[in-house]
């Protein structure tokens, strides 16, 4: 009798035993095996894609999740230089709908560049594709551009608005120049704007556009050599103007060019020409 009770309990132990064994597997399979339907990618812009500053491109991405995702543009030449080195935009709270509009800043350096994407707390990127200087067909001289030809049909008059630092968060490590620059200079671009200018080296200036109506940051960094032209009342905004320019063509780098830019209606810094002549 006591031996029947003994392979009794027992066998029961070792259906518990079996019981938990496959219980275990099972947990372990969903655990560890792939989530196959919830692939993340960016599928644009792809491999070999071209864009042009001051043109509007669309990024696309499948990722799962309703959260909001950030959005990082990388340049490819300064990646082993650090990973916050190599980040040239920064895209917060973006809505996970598979789709952002970006514009590229007229004043992107030219290069080879990726997106990458941070959601669910995971990140993926894009393949690398080109940004390159707007072409245009207008071939005009550089002296057929000026500050009359774009009048502003107002001078904006009523309360100046703070600073927006999150439009674009690259402006917080320059925060201190810039919101000193903005009090003393207030409104002195295209009617609504104020343009501070900061050195960033031997002949090296970086310039960025804040709309004082809104408080959003217009245009972040943009690089000259000569220094930076523009008038209160006109929306025409020069880089490297021609009268900054040596009197001797010997004593001038000849990488450096004129560039001409519009500011649109719409608040975005749209290239005009870029002139491969000093003359005025």
């Amino acid at each position: 009798m006591n031996r029947f009770i003994s392979l009794k309990r027992l066998g029961g132990f070792i259906g518990v035993a079996i019981v938990l064994s496959i219980g275990f597997f099972v947990f372990q399979n969903r655990v560890t095996a792939p989530i196959t339907d919830q692939k993340q990618t960016i599928p644009s812009p792809k491999e070999g894609d071209q864009w042009e500053t001051g043109k509007t491109y669309s990024i696309q991405w499948s990722s799962p999740g309703t959260d909001p995702v950030a959005l990082f543009l990388i340049d490819k030449s300064l990646e082993n230089v650090g990973v916050s080195v190599s980040i040239s935009d920064r895209l917060y709270t973006i809505p996970n709908t598979g789709t952002y509009s970006y514009t590229v800043s007229p004043a992107a350096k030219v290069g080879t560049y990726k997106w990458c994407l941070s959601a669910n707390g995971s990140q993926i990127c894009s393949a690398y594709f080109e940004i390159h200087a707007s072409q245009t067909s207008q071939t005009p001289p550089s002296n057929s551009y000026s500050f009359e030809q774009y009048p502003v049909s107002q001078v904006y008059s009523g309360p100046l608005h703070a600073i927006d630092w999150q439009s674009d968060s690259r402006a917080l490590e320059f925060k201190t120049t810039i919101s000193n620059q903005v009090i003393q200079n207030g409104i002195n671009f295209a009617g609504k704007y104020s343009v501070a200018t900061w050195g960033c080296g031997s002949g090296c200036q970086e310039s960025t556009i804040i709309d004082l109506q809104t408080g959003k940051i217009s245009a972040f960094g943009i690089q000259s050599d000569l220094d930076v032209s523009y008038k209160k009342d006109s929306r025409l905004f020069i880089v490297n103007p021609p009268e900054n320019f040596p009197s001797n063509p010997a004593d001038l780098n000849p990488e450096i060019k004129t560039k001409y830019f519009e500011m649109t209606e719409k608040g975005i810094l749209s290239p005009l020409l870029t002139m491969t002549s000093i003359s005025p």
